[in-house]
């Protein structure tokens, strides 16, 4: 018990972090290509309470599909996710923002002609709150380990196989609670555009118990 709470400890919390001291790595490659690292790690987004998600696991996969939903296989060995748009609270969103600018601003330095796109989203339509969109990785490696609780129970698993059986069952993660483990995932930059994107090394998922309002037969048969 005391290597796992050590082995907690180890993942700081968002709170504990310097954004205007981090130094960001910039490497140029032989094709004249930017790659920016950032060294953070792993970190906690939820060290108490929780965040939420609204829709859940984006199963229409806009940008392509993965194998596992029936897309193309990936050419090289490489790993396959689902992202999930996570809401964020004023200090999360905050702390977002605030990385947001300093990750852009050092990378338009070396990449001038970018459109930074920000990982932010700002609900301005419906005023639910900022979102940040989160990767889940679940073929290849390394897997995010997923947390699942539901009707007072707690299953622990990882990958496609073990979210597919809760996707079968018809569980809704829409308006989930979350608690979640994150890393920074890759400055991409492709047609013009740029942006940091983020990767869920541990996902706990509380689903949103439904209550059928007409559930009871002896009422319906009166």
């Amino acid at each position: 018990m005391a290597d796992a709470k050590r082995a907690r400890s180890d993942v700081r919390s968002f709170a504990d972090i310097s954004v205007d001291a981090l130094k960001l790595k910039v490497n140029h490659t032989p094709q004249k290509e930017v790659m920016v690292k950032v060294p953070l790690g792993d970190f906690n987004l939820t060290p108490s309470g929780w965040l939420s998600s609204k829709f859940g696991f984006d199963l229409n996969c806009k940008f392509g599909k993965p194998s596992f939903l029936g897309g193309a296989k990936p050419e090289k060995v490489t790993s396959e996710s689902l992202s999930m748009r996570i809401t964020l609270d004023a200090e999360t969103t905050t702390f977002f923002k605030k990385l947001d600018e300093k990750v852009s601003t050092e990378y338009l330095m070396v990449q001038k002609d970018a459109q930074w796109q920000s990982m932010v989203t700002d609900d301005l339509l419906f005023n639910t709150g900022s979102t940040i969109k989160v990767h889940v990785v679940l073929t290849g490696g390394p897997l995010t380990k997923l947390t699942v609780v539901t009707n007072g129970t707690v299953d622990r698993g990882e990958g496609w196989e073990f979210l597919k059986d809760y996707l079968d069952k018809k569980v809704n993660f829409y308006n989930t609670e979350v608690k979640v483990c994150l890393r920074p995932r890759s400055v991409w930059h492709k047609d013009g555009k740029a942006g940091l994107s983020l990767e869920a090394t541990r996902l706990v998922l509380r689903p949103q118990v439904e209550v059928d309002p007409f559930g009871d037969d002896a009422e319906l048969l009166a």
